[in-house]
């Protein structure tokens, strides 16, 4: 029985220093501010849709845009207290270069991860157009 409780209490141990914070950013994380949150609930489907300004674009790279954007999903995803479903079932976050595109709803964001109903895993993409007159601009 002892052998046993100490087993137990190292199988625990080992599964609690393993586990990672999910709400501590990574290092390096490029800086941003919330534009806005549009939350729908309904019996179909429940949905979170967030824009953000990327407000610190020095150095910036497809690999930090993922990074922050996974990150921001990732926070979202195991959010509760909705009426309809336990969890959100869709998930879209935006990433834009200046506050007018992100207020312009014109689909002029810089990336965006996405992760809809049918979808076991969240989508990333970069817009080649937005992300390349970011860069250039920034030269």
């Amino acid at each position: 029985m002892k052998k046993l409780t100490i087993l137990l209490l190292t199988i625990l141990i080992l599964i609690l220093s393993n586990c990672k914070n999910n709400s501590e950013p990574p290092k390096d994380l490029l800086k941003y501010t919330i534009v806005s949150e549009n939350i729908s609930d309904t019996p179909l489907k429940t949905q979170v849709s967030i824009n953000i300004l990327l407000t610190d674009i020095k150095n910036i790279n497809e690999k930090k845009l993922e990074t922050l954007l996974t990150y921001l999903y990732n926070q979202q995803i195991n959010r509760t207290g909705f009426k309809y479903h336990k969890h959100l079932n869709t998930v879209l976050v935006y990433a834009f270069s200046t506050k007018e595109k992100a207020n312009a709803g014109k689909g002029q964001w810089v990336a965006m991860i996405s992760k809809m109903y049918d979808d076991t895993n969240p989508k990333f993409e970069i817009s080649e157009t937005q992300f390349k007159a970011l860069t250039v601009k920034e030269q």
